[in-house]
């Protein structure tokens, strides 16, 4: 099974890190997606997780989506979503 975190910040980062504990769960099945390179720089240095900044990368290979984000980021990102 493989999980999708949409959202690096916070909120995201404390699910991803919850589930990553879980024994249900095989090593690298989290994949999390945000657009910063910064986070992104920062994800890729934890082994455990899988990191893109497209979400056509990441969208079509996840089992379970966790959304992550703020809320004025929402309609944006479910219309992008929609037309995948």
């Amino acid at each position: 099974m493989k999980i999708l975190v949409i959202g690096a910040g916070n909120m995201g980062l404390t699910y991803a890190q919850g589930m990553s504990q879980s024994s249900l769960l095989k090593e690298n099945n989290i994949m999390m997606l945000d657009t910063s390179d910064e986070k992104l720089k920062e994800l890729n240095q934890i082994s455990h997780f899988d990191a893109f900044k497209e979400l056509e990368d990441c969208l079509p290979k996840a089992d379970i989506i966790f959304i992550a984000v703020k809320p004025y980021h929402a309609e944006g990102l479910f219309k992008k979503m929609k037309a995948m």
